[in-house]
């Protein structure tokens, strides 16, 4: 980290019955907001002197980001963003396509017609940011909030967490090419057959559309590592 600049962004001092949990909601953004970028060194002193806390909340919050996958090291050395190969991201998208499909098979029992209404709305508004050549970011968004609604409608608090935890990498590798103008039409397409198969309450034809449309859109992120992997051994 620089000396010069900061990543997490001007904050006033932080109280100390929330420190740690508070470094590690800011840290976390950082990172999966790539203001943080993978292989970038998190000095313990560093973050302490931006945030204006000691060291010991900052040990502990990067302990708590250790055991999420989005920091990495060995005890008293450096810890640094995590790095995720190829390989390792098509496991994290096969884990959300288990997770996501149950969770969507779950919300087609319990959802009901608010759910289905909520749904309808989100693949609307998701259609009308198709036609805006430079709206990737939005339909990002209403790609988060479509995913959010049927975890929600779950209602398994177990569940939620660990989807918003595998969901939890940085930047550089989501899956920005399904958004691009030639493949937005697909994820809207793979929304609309979620949201059918939820209105019918079809648990069976909820999860395997959901496990599709996310292995699918691992597919897309895991052929940018590879691209990113071929250019850096290229260059080497």
């Amino acid at each position: 980290m620089s000396e010069q600049g900061t990543f997490l962004g001007e904050q006033p001092g932080i109280v100390a019955e929330r420190t740690s949990g508070v470094i590690v909601r800011l840290v976390r953004a950082a990172i999966i907001e790539g203001r943080l970028e993978p292989g970038q060194s998190l000095r313990e002193e560093q973050l302490a002197k931006e945030l204006g806390t000691s060291r010991t909340p900052v040990r502990e919050a990067l302990i708590q980001l250790r055991n999420e996958g989005l920091v990495e090291g060995a005890p008293n050395r450096p810890a640094i963003v995590r790095s995720y190969s190829a390989a390792e991201l098509l496991d994290i998208y096969r884990l959300r396509a288990q997770l996501e499909g149950f969770a969507a098979r779950v919300a087609a029992e319990r959802g009901g017609p608010e759910l289905v209404r909520k749904l309808d709305a989100s693949n609307d508004r998701f259609h009308a940011l198709t036609e805006h050549e430079d709206d990737a970011a939005d339909l990002i968004a209403e790609n988060i909030s479509f995913h959010a609604l049927i975890a929600e409608a779950a209602a398994i608090r177990q569940l939620d967490a660990m989807i918003n935890q595998v969901m939890a990498i940085p930047a550089r590798y989501r899956a920005f090419g399904a958004y691009q103008a030639d493949t937005r039409t697909i994820v809207e397409e793979h929304h609309r057959a979620i949201t059918e198969a939820i209105r019918i309450g079809d648990g069976d034809a909820a999860q395997a559309a959901m496990a599709e449309h996310v292995l699918w859109t691992g597919e897309v992120a895991v052929t940018a590592q590879e691209a990113f992997e071929r250019d850096a051994a290229a260059s080497a």
